[in-house]
C-alpha cells in the first residue's frame, strides 16, 4: 500500500499532469524513430500505447466535442446504424463502477462520491484536452526546455497517521 498526496488545488493539479505528458512526450520524441530496430518488442508496444495514451484520446475527444457542439446546432447529422446509445451509456456505467469499486476498496464510497462519479466522466476527461494541449504547445510551439517542477506537498492535521 502506498500512501500519495494527490493535488489539493486544479492550479496544482493542472501543472502536475501538464508535467506527466510532457515526460511522455520526451521519452516518446526520443525513442520513435528507433521502435522499428527495438529488440524488446514490448518496449516498442510501450512506446506507441504512450502515444496512443495522450494523442489518439485527444484528438477522439476533440472531434467528439467538435462533432457534439456541430450537431448541437444542427449543422451535422450522422445517422449510424446501430447500438451507439447503449454502448455510450455503458462506458459511462463502466466507468462510475470500476471508480466506486476503487472507493470502495478504499473504504471511501459514499453517496456523495457515487453522485459525484457522473460528473467526473464529462469533466476529467475535458480537462485531459486542456493538458495535452498546453504540453504541446510547450513542447511544439514554444519548444520550452523541460525542468522538473516538483508537486507542492501540504502538511497532513496532526494526529492522522497514514497507516
Amino acid at each position: 500500500m502506498t500512501h500519495e498526496q494527490e493535488p489539493e488545488t486544479w492550479r496544482v493539479w493542472f501543472r502536475q499532469r501538464t508535467r506527466w505528458v510532457r515526460g511522455n512526450n520526451y521519452v516518446a520524441r526520443k525513442f520513435f524513430h528507433q521502435i522499428p530496430r527495438f529488440t524488446n518488442k514490448m518496449l516498442a508496444i510501450e512506446i506507441l500505447y504512450l502515444l496512443s495514451l495522450y494523442y489518439v484520446f485527444f484528438v477522439a475527444l476533440v472531434c467528439s466535442d467538435l462533432l457534439f457542439i456541430a450537431s448541437l446546432f444542427g449543422l451535422v447529422s450522422i445517422p449510424l446504424p446501430g447500438p451507439y446509445t447503449t454502448v455510450w451509456a455503458l462506458g459511462v456505467v463502466l466507468f462510475v463502477m470500476e471508480i466506486l469499486l476503487a472507493l470502495s476498496y478504499d473504504e471511501q464510497d459514499s453517496l456523495v462520491s457515487f453522485g459525484l462519479l457522473p460528473l467526473a466522466y464529462f469533466t476529467y476527461c475535458q480537462l485531459w484536452i486542456l493538458v495535452v494541449g498546453k504540453a504541446l504547445y510547450l513542447d511544439v510551439v514554444k519548444r520550452e526546455r523541460q525542468t522538473w517542477v516538483k508537486t507542492p506537498r501540504f502538511r497532513r492535521p496532526a494526529g492522522r497517521d497514514p497507516a
